[in-house]
């Protein structure tokens, strides 16, 4: 088949790397145009199109996915299907173009987790397992008909990172196998099946990534996880932004008790009260800082030994 890739996020490179290893024809990739980034906000490639450029690929960055331009371009190419991962949400004279239509990969096992953020909604919840599911794009969020799908494993030790980059590989891997079974007619979409408690994993937020110290410490700490090593879940303490990056159970010590939110600095711990229990900061960066370890954190704090983040 011939193939045109959409995608922007790093996540979809195994896939863009394995689509080159197959019999298939690779036409082109779609992907988001340059935006300004970082502090000197000079116009930055997304990495799937330095990768794609890297290995002599055709790179299409439409602004406007529905004007005439990028529908010449989509007639130009003859596309058989399209697969599209970490991509924008597609209309329909886009995803409805090909033949055999658009194979998106997500990273969950739907329907559970339809949405942005599926990955870190997933360890926020304390899912002990998630999935990949390759499905063919209808009108709606993640609605389509299945392809194929596998089960993945959540570890307790898991970041938003260390799944994220375990699904992507195996993610590459799903798109293959989809894509050979597919050609041959071996698979066909199958209707998702309806659940009355759907989970969602909505796009993440300021409201949805700050910690709330009035809540449980073992949601504190998945919450933390999830969103290691980016965005970081956040929270202020006088007046001054903090990302977290590592929270675990505070060892047996006479401040176990503290209010939520309330903290008590050592020269070794950062104390900080929960709903249940105190948790102990292990890693952190405060606004305009570089990311550090507490001990160094500690090291070169010299403000109130005690206090109250917000809560």
């Amino acid at each position: 088949m011939r193939i045109l890739y959409f995608g922007s996020a790093d996540f979809g490179l195994p896939t863009l790397s394995a689509l080159q290893q197959t019999a298939h024809t690779l036409v082109g990739v779609v992907t988001a145009p340059d935006r300004p980034r970082g502090r000197s906000q000079r116009p930055m490639a997304t990495a799937v199109k330095d990768f794609a450029k890297a290995h002599q690929l055709t790179v299409y960055q439409p602004i406007d996915l529905r004007a005439q331009a990028f529908q010449d371009v989509l007639r130009k190419v003859q596309a058989d299907v399209f697969v599209v991962v970490g991509f924008r949400l597609l209309p329909r004279v886009v995803w409805s173009y090909p033949p055999k239509g658009s194979i998106n990969l997500h990273a969950a096992w739907l329907p559970h987790y339809k949405g942005a953020s599926p990955i870190q909604h997933a360890i926020m919840e304390g899912e002990t397992h998630t999935g990949l599911t390759t499905f063919v794009i209808q009108e709606g969020v993640d609605t389509g008909g299945i392809l194929l799908q596998k089960k993945v494993p959540i570890y307790d030790t898991d970041t938003g990172g260390s799944l994220s980059a375990r699904l992507s590989e195996k993610g590459a891997q799903l798109v293959k196998e989809t894509l050979s079974a597919y050609a041959e007619g071996h698979i066909q979409p199958q209707r998702q099946p309806l659940y009355v408690h759907t989970r969602h994993a909505p796009k993440l937020n300021r409201t949805n990534t700050q910690i709330q110290w009035t809540q449980a410490a073992d949601g504190l700490m998945r919450l933390v996880r999830a969103l290691s090593p980016t965005p970081g879940a956040w929270t202020r303490w006088n007046g001054t932004q903090y990302r977290i990056f590592g929270l675990e159970k505070a060892a047996h010590s006479p401040h176990r008790s503290l209010r939520p939110g309330e903290c008590v600095l050592s020269k070794k711990d950062l104390l900080i009260g929960t709903q249940t229990e105190a948790v102990a900061v292990t890693e952190l960066q405060a606004e305009g800082k570089k990311r550090m370890h507490v001990t160094d954190f500690l090291c070169g704090y010299r403000g109130p030994l005690k206090g109250q983040w917000d809560t």
